[in-house]
């Protein structure tokens, strides 16, 4: 009887003791499948030791990684994951071959970095399509991961005004510069390398590509042509000079958003050392300390630095193309030229640039 009576209340306790133990599990499981933030801020701040294909946000919200066909989780996972689709948190505005690319492909790996894949130009070319179009071409991210949007076409004032007028307040705003002569030469030849690929393609893809470059270019084969006209002036209406004068657009956009809400970049700087960069976009954007020097490496093949981590991978081969060189009197022309703008840019942004000549 009393062996019965024992065995009865230890048959309680355990069953006690199973219940209990069931509840803690499923209550850890509930927990971590709803707390995708605290997983990615332990993704963050410990470093990965093995190297992943996957993006960050792409761990919460999609089921592939980068390079791979995104696709997005299922829709209730994606409610329960707290995924959604919204309009962008920060915008990189530009500028044309000054490394927008480049900024954009590094700081994406950032783990609370959502960035659009795939350049859309709405506030330039789509602008029709409407807002609700735009926000569905959005990544799907979690609250605290900051929506990326990047177009070199963002930074005419025309642009701002849609901006404002359409997204957040308080969007951030990224501008990358780099010496307006190297641009010059780097659009130049951007711009040959697309026709003639254009012109081989065939079925209407020259006559596309010739629009998409955008109005005010005058396409002559010469690169000093290009630049210099016959009485050895500078080409002043042609797009390949205006798009370096950089302070008469960025002028509009400091009217209209407040100085801490801006950050320019020195394309030199993002050449020599992207991992300061990064820290400089990590602060500015408020996101967790990620990028180390050990994410990126010099390749002198390409003559530019590449990521080392999360994965290892380098710019398409567009980018590090051979550039052809001016000669020293057209160089002369095109800084003297570009001097008193850039002293104006120093001026508007309380900002140093390294290729603005002192003397």
């Amino acid at each position: 009887m009393i062996t019965m009576k024992v065995a009865s209340i230890l048959a309680r306790k355990a069953s006690t003791l199973f219940v209990i133990l069931v509840t803690v599990v499923l209550l850890g499981i509930v927990y971590y499948r709803s707390s995708p933030n605290i997983r990615l801020r332990n993704d963050v701040e410990s470093e990965q030791s093995e190297p992943s294909s996957n993006e960050g946000f792409c761990k919460y919200c999609y089921t592939s990684g980068f390079g791979t066909p995104r696709k997005a989780l299922p829709r209730k996972q994606l409610r329960q994951s707290g995924c959604e689709q919204r309009l962008p948190d920060a915008l990189i505005i530009g500028v044309k071959k000054c490394g927008t690319g480049t900024l954009t492909h590094f700081i994406s790996f950032h783990p609370q970095i959502a960035p659009v894949r795939e350049t859309l130009h709405y506030f330039v070319t789509d602008y029709f399509k409407g807002l609700d179009w735009y926000k569905s071409q959005m990544p799907y991210a979690l609250r605290n991961q900051t929506v990326l949007d990047k177009s070199p076409g963002y930074i005419s004032p025309q642009t701002c005004d849609k901006i404002r007028k359409d997204l957040p307040s308080d969007v951030r705003i990224i501008a990358i510069l780099r010496d307006p002569v190297a641009r010059a030469v780097s659009d130049f030849v951007h711009i040959h390398a697309v026709l003639e690929n254009a012109k081989k393609s065939g079925s209407g893809a020259y006559e596309k590509d010739v629009a998409s470059l955008g109005k005010g270019y005058d396409l002559v084969s010469s690169l000093e042509d290009s630049l210099i006209d016959a009485n050895g002036n500078v080409r002043i209406e042609n797009g390949i000079i205006t798009k370096g004068i950089y302070v008469n657009k960025l002028r509009y956009w400091f009217k209209q958003y407040p100085r801490d809400q801006i950050l320019l970049i020195d394309g030199n700087d993002l050449n020599k050392n992207p991992y300061k960069v990064m820290q400089t976009m990590e602060k500015f954007l408020g996101l967790q300390t990620y990028f180390t020097e050990k994410h990126f490496y010099f390749n002198p093949v390409k003559r530019f630095y590449c990521l080392a981590r999360p994965i290892n991978e380098c710019m398409v081969e567009s980018k590090g193309r051979s550039h052809p060189v001016l000669s020293q009197n057209i160089t002369n022309k095109l800084q003297d030229f570009f001097k008193p703008f850039d002293r104006k840019l120093e001026e508007l942004t309380g900002q140093k640039f390294s290729w603005v000549r002192r003397n």
